[in-house]
Parts: structure tokens; sequence; C-alpha cells
């Protein structure tokens, strides 16, 4: 039984915790899954689509490094072609040691010629990955994908 208001707010924060992982699961498996017939007719358009599968390794890296660097790329449009993948957001907390040590993070994982970084403005940059650098990687360390 629970007794004081506090516990009612974290077993709900907890409820929606589980769920948002529940359905990060669930993605990660329609990613699996629409490699094969029935579900390869899903239409390639929805981000968790089997031909979409570098572009969103990418951006969850890109996620996961900026947060773990203490700022926060908050990604705004996202854009590829035959050889490039162009990612344009911007910095939630844009203190530039924080941003060098992402963008160190990024250079150090996937070469210092394969990502192309341009400032738009003061908190708005493009970060652009090569194609073919994110391939290698992914062969390289199959147990940890980018």
């Amino acid at each position: 039984m629970l007794k004081k208001k506090n516990d009612i707010i974290s077993n709900r924060t907890l409820l929606l915790l589980g769920f948002a992982l529940l359905l990060r699961y669930i993605v990660i498996g329609l990613t699996y899954l629409t490699r094969y017939f029935p579900f390869s007719l899903i239409s390639e358009k929805y981000f968790f689509h089997y031909q979409n599968r570098d572009l969103t390794k990418v951006w969850d890296f890109i996620e996961d490094k900026s947060l773990g660097s203490g700022t926060y790329f908050s990604i705004k449009s996202v854009e590829r072609d035959n050889y490039m993948f162009y990612f344009e957001g911007f910095f939630s907390y844009p203190k530039k040691e924080r941003i060098s040590a992402f963008f160190e993070k990024l250079r150090k994982k996937f070469g210092e010629n394969n990502v192309y970084i341009n400032q738009i403005n003061r908190k708005r940059y493009r970060i652009n990955f090569i194609k073919d650098a994110i391939n290698s990687t992914a062969t390289k360390n199959p147990q940890k994908n980018v």
C-alpha cells in the first residue's frame, strides 16, 4: 500500500520509463524484422525500417555521445544522398569545451577525414558523415556497432 504522494509519482515515473524502454526494444525488433518478406512491405519512409539502419545507428550515436559530453545535440533535420549523411541541429547547452569534446568523440569514432562539421550560427551546426566510414566502422566492431 502506498502511503506518500512521492511514492505514487516515483511509481508513475518508473512505469513511464519501462514503457519507453519497451517501445525502444520494439523498434529494434522491427528494424530486424523489416529485412524479411511480409514486414519488408512496410514503407521505407519510417525510421525503423531496415534500409535506414545506418542512419538510425548514427543518430543514436550522436545523441548518446552528446549527452555523455554534457551537452545535447538536438537533431532537427536529416538528409542523405548516395555518399553522405547530413545532420542539422543545435546544442541545448552550448559551451565550447563540451562541444569540442563531443566533436572529438565523433572524429575518434569515424576518423578525422570522414566527419565534417559546419557551424551555421552560435548554436546551430551541420554534421556530415561519409557513408562508407559508417559501414566500415560497423564491420570492424560488430559487437560495438555505431
